[in-house]
């Protein structure tokens, strides 16, 4: 018997030790007597103890792998057909400029008609059940809404039954797009960015059509007007680490002018970004604890208590994943506007990384497809980590594109979430 490599340990201040285990998702306390001698000096002679212990996951037999159920696991994910998703780019081009956008650089394309009736045919093709959820993406995607009404009526009239969220600086929005995608779409939903207020948020989106006076209300106003059609609306501020007082205030002016709307078809959270060099500003230990921070302000303030705890659990960053990220199932792909397909939109820029093209289909021998459905755990920090359960591994994508470097920032943090999610727990329960 020895202990499970997925258990975190974290200390508190009265001699007592809480452990987590990542895989099972058991958490206990004991003292830190018992927790020396059976997790520090291997002493296993308490039977009983160690029983339970083993029952809930936090001790597991010599013989057991755990890397290979956590593989298998990952397996059947990645290979699951039964749920059908694609990103699509209707357009690069965007009626706002923000400063952090990742895509500049980006080839400025528009679909066109032939693109988006070859884009039909490939998903056809490669999503042959009638069933498909398509995140609509760019650019600002409805600058360019003939793409998306030619693209959706055509798969509407070859039988396919749709679902929709859409990534939009929301500037664009009108009653009758949103009856379009309430007509064409069984579940519709949208993320929107708000990073300031008033003229503070035009000096960051900088819009090309709209003004400093009329730039933030337009988009509050189409807020509430997805809000006010059933509409689920995320609308998210984007922040640097550095400035996360200032991202917390935005909140709250947020959370004051969306206080009328309906709490159950709006949530309101923070997003911390980075650009080149900005990281290199902060020590690891402001880091480590601007993220809690972070974690549990957007916790705190965006609790819906009928939950069950395996949403807690993900409320704090601690609940199990099957596989790295949807991306890496055999059956989500990104449609670029160009019709390049890639295995996730954050490789829209980068040529190379094109696992085919829309009017000739896919490449599944292309390297990045192939490390993208790859169910083995190949790293060997990922496959000695006890976050493993929970991140899988990390973003493939990032570790691509910066030659397999990932900082695992949840490794770092992983007792101070654990010590964050039984405080909670305490709280609750008093």
């Amino acid at each position: 018997m020895e202990a499970s490599t997925f258990n975190i340990y974290s200390m508190l201040p009265d001699d007592q030790v809480i452990i987590y285990n990542t895989f099972s998702t058991s958490l206990i306390v004991i003292p830190i007597s018992i927790y020396n001698q059976i997790f520090v000096n291997s002493i296993l002679d308490d039977t009983e103890t160690v029983n339970q212990l083993q029952e809930l996951g936090f001790l597991v037999s010599n013989t057991l792998d755990e890397l290979s159920e956590i593989e298998l696991m990952r397996k059947e994910e990645i290979e699951r057909t039964d749920e059908q998703v694609v990103t699509i780019f209707s357009t690069n081009r965007c009626n706002a400029r923000c400063y952090y956008c990742f895509e500049k650089g980006i080839n400025d394309h528009h679909m066109s008609e032939i693109t988006a009736l070859d884009t039909v045919r490939f998903i056809k093709d490669f999503y042959p059940e009638k069933e498909l959820s398509i995140k609509w993406f760019g650019g600002e995607p409805l600058y360019n809404f003939g793409a998306i009404r030619t693209i959706t009526d055509e798969l509407r009239n070859n039988g396919y039954t749709l679902k929709a969220h859409i990534t939009s600086n929301g500037s664009l929005l009108t009653q009758e797009i949103i009856d379009y995608f309430k007509d064409n779409y069984e579940i519709v939903t949208f993320q929107v960015t708000i990073d300031d207020v008033g003229e503070n948020y035009y000096r960051i989106k900088k819009y090309i059509d709209l003004t400093e006076a009329n730039a933030f209300q337009t988009v509050v106003d189409n807020c509430k007007m997805l809000i006010d059609n059933n509409i689920y609306v995320s609308i998210r501020i984007n922040y640097l680490f550095q400035k996360l007082d200032d991202a917390i205030e935005i909140f709250h002016k947020l959370e004051t002018i969306f206080s009328d709307c309906d709490p159950e078809l709006y949530i309101i959270y923070l997003a911390a970004i980075t650009l080149p060099q900005s990281d290199k500003k902060i020590t690891p230990e402001e880091y480590r604890d601007l993220s809690i921070r972070a974690l549990l302000y957007n916790r705190r303030h965006n609790q819906i208590e009928e939950k069950d705890s395996k949403y807690q659990l993900y409320l704090f960053d601690l609940l199990p994943q099957k596989s790295p990220c949807a991306a890496t199932n055999v059956k989500n792909l990104s449609i670029t506007a160009d019709g390049y397909i890639f295995k996730c939109h954050r490789f829209a820029q980068h040529d190379n990384y094109s696992i085919g093209h829309v009017s000739k289909g896919v490449d599944i021998n292309h390297f990045c497809y192939s490390d993208f459905v790859d169910y083995h755990i190949t790293n060997p920090d990922c496959r000695a980590c006890n976050i493993l359960p929970i991140c899988q591994g990390g973003c493939k994508a990032i570790q691509q594109l910066n030659t397999g470097d990932l900082f695992c920032d949840l490794k770092e943090l992983g007792p101070s979430l654990v010590r964050a999610y039984y405080d909670y727990i305490i709280d609750k329960d008093s």
